[in-house]
């Protein structure tokens, strides 16, 4: 029996701080591959006829949609676009990162590229499949393998062979192959390689340098920091707002390698009412304050990063949609049911509330007793819908066509053809205000142009090639016209952000008008740190015009927070001792901020 393979298009999932945590935890059962030799036109009909228990498990896999390349993707990664995993049961051996070095590669380059896959566990095999070709990776300290056994697996492969490649569909990221991994002489999981390509229309940029560790171009930043699965977000936006004002409304986080694992938003504050949103403000805790950061988006993987592509959009839109705890909308939370408002930006959840965001192309035009449901055919990628607008507040209620068709079965796929009126339950915007009341603030004042503030978190400063690749895709955000994209393994048409509103929202990702510093906001603080370098003991001598009390925060140059504490300043001199005996060899950056005061520097132990 063959394996069933099938493409599923997908984007993110956890939409605000306390469901991080959940990304890899939303769905726990693992998913055994599906041996069943389907064509692809029986395909529904086929799915009709499994038992249950089968297209239950499925239905966790909704909206299935066929390319020239086929694939699975197990519940371990459901949310994971470009990384698409086909895996077995109790799957003993992932990747968590596959790396090229360099990241970018020149158009125009003629040497090698290193491959780098990080294993957990014990593979037999890891071989890159390009075109039926495979190619072993190797962990035996050869061909540029650095460190034999260390389950780092390593390929050169020809720059040429992908530059040459490319076409502009690619939006500047080339299907290199696949990672093949086995286990046992078995194949046990695939996952997708995909190379970013500077390319001729990439000028080089000039850059400032911030700081240690820090270097910044008009649209972006770059932070040396722990670029891994434990990074702290708040501690780097914390170091962002050291050098740039309270002006933005949402920070993206690039990972530069990354590494495997979801994209995601999460809600800062929000003082949104009439969509179920509870109002929130935690943007001190980023180093913003009066509720002026809303959010920010977090790409493990570099690829994930394209503001033209659908998920980047996706993410933004989970700063409203859709948090309406009320049936049937509640159904679809953080996205919406199966519904005629499933075909747009925001999706539907796969296999119901909580469930990991997936695309519902269908079309309902009304019948008699019922609806026809048909497949949406383009080639360009989603723009919102009116009620996703609505949301977002950008239009009124008066400007939304229809009521929301939810089927009131959330966990059988629904194929295309006729259903009885009987299959749904429908909401209508009335029902939304009775429960919430009305959308404030209203369209007629809501904001409709967003600052956003780009920074990429890398393992070391990134190269001139780096900064001009990221530089330029950051530019894409501000586009108004369409541009060619990237979903997975599919090259839709991209409409950014302006022409999926229809217009009526932009963003503005320019760093650098004005770009004053947090500091000017107070009065400078000159700190005289002795010895330096430390050794158990670190010593701070302050002198203050006025009474303070200030937090002061030790940072490493990965952005780990090593101290903090608060102190209450008197006016005239001031002296803080701190016990270093735990903190490691290295530089440290000092940071003390109060309500008058501000105010760092620099220290080695």
């Amino acid at each position: 029996m063959s394996r069933f393979q099938v493409t599923i298009f997908k984007f993110q999932c956890p939409t605000n701080p306390a469901s991080i945590t959940m990304i890899d935890g939303i769905f726990t059962k693992k998913v055994r591959t599906f041996r069943s030799a389907l064509q692809s036109k029986e395909l529904l009909n086929n799915f009709k006829k499994t038992p249950q228990t089968m297209r239950k498990l499925t239905a966790l896999l909704v909206f299935l949609t066929f390319s020239t390349y086929l694939f699975c993707q197990s519940i371990r990664y459901h949310c994971i676009e470009d990384f698409d995993v086909c895996s077995l049961e109790n799957l003993a051996v992932t990747l968590d990162k596959i790396k090229f070095t360099p990241s970018v590669i020149r158009y125009d380059a003629t040497t090698t590229v290193l491959l780098e896959a990080f294993a957990q566990g014990s593979p037999s095999r890891l071989a890159l499949n390009v075109g039926g070709i495979l190619s072993d990776l190797n962990d035996a300290g050869i061909n540029g393998d650095k460190v034999a056994g260390d389950n780092i697996f390593t390929l050169r492969y020809p720059i040429k062979a992908i530059a040459t490649a490319l076409s502009p569909s690619d939006a500047y990221r080339r299907f290199v192959g696949f990672m093949e991994v086995y286990e046992g002489g078995i194949k046990t999981s695939q996952y997708n390689v995909f190379a970013q390509v500077r390319t001729a229309e990439m000028p080089n940029v000039t850059t400032t340098t911030k700081d240690v560790g820090v270097q910044a171009t008009e649209v972006l930043v770059n932070i040396v920091a722990n670029n891994s699965k434990t990074i702290d977000y708040t501690a780097i936006a914390k170091r962002f707002y050291l050098y740039y004002d309270n002006r933005f409304d949402f920070l993206n986080f690039i990972h530069s390698p990354g590494y495997v694992g979801n994209r995601f938003h999460a809600t800062v504050s929000t003082s949104v009412g009439g969509t179920g949103l509870t109002p929130v403000d935690n943007s001190t805790f980023y180093g913003s304050s009066n509720g002026k950061l809303k959010g920010f988006n977090a790409f493990p993987v570099p690829n994930f990063y394209d503001p033209v592509n659908t998920g980047f959009i996706h993410e933004f839109g989970h700063q409203w949609i859709n948090f309406s705890n009320d049936a049937p909308l509640a159904d679809g939370i953080p996205h919406w049911p199966y519904s005629n408002i499933g075909y747009g930006v925001m999706g539907i959840s796969i296999g119901g509330r909580g469930g990991a965001g997936g695309s519902f192309s269908k079309i309902f035009t009304a019948a008699a007793g019922g609806y026809n449901l048909t497949s949406v055919v383009s080639n360009e990628t989603p723009k919102f819908n009116d009620w996703e607008l609505y949301y977002m507040g950008l239009i009124s209620k008066s400007e939304i066509k229809s009521n929301a068709v939810v089927f009131k079965d959330q966990i059988t796929i629904p194929g295309n053809g006729f259903f009885a009126n009987s299959a749904f339950t429908e909401y209508s915007i009335d029902n939304l205000i009775a429960k919430f009341g009305n959308r404030t603030p209203s369209s007629a004042v809501s904001q409709k142009k967003f600052k956003v503030a780009t920074i990429i978190v890398s393992d070391s400063l990134l190269t001139p090639d780096e900064i001009a690749y990221f530089h330029f895709m950051t530019l894409r955000a501000e586009s108004k016209v369409q541009l060619p994209s990237r979903d997975g393994l599919i090259n839709p048409i991209g409409n950014p952000f302006f022409l999926a509103t229809g217009g009526r929202g932009s963003l503005d990702v320019q760093l650098s008008s004005p770009t004053v510093g947090i500091k000017n906001l107070y009065q400078d603080l000159s700190i005289s740190a002795y010895p330096n370098p430390f050794q158990t003991n670190l010593a701070l001598a302050l002198q203050v015009n006025e009474s303070d009390e200030v937090q002061l925060n030790i940072w490493d140059m990965l952005g780990r927070r090593i101290w903090s504490d608060t102190y209450g300043l008197q006016s005239g001199d001031n002296l803080l001792n701190i016990n270093t005996e735990h903190f490691p060899s290295g530089a440290y950056h000092v940071v003390i901020s109060g309500s008058k005061y501000f105010g760092s520097a620099k220290v080695v132990k």
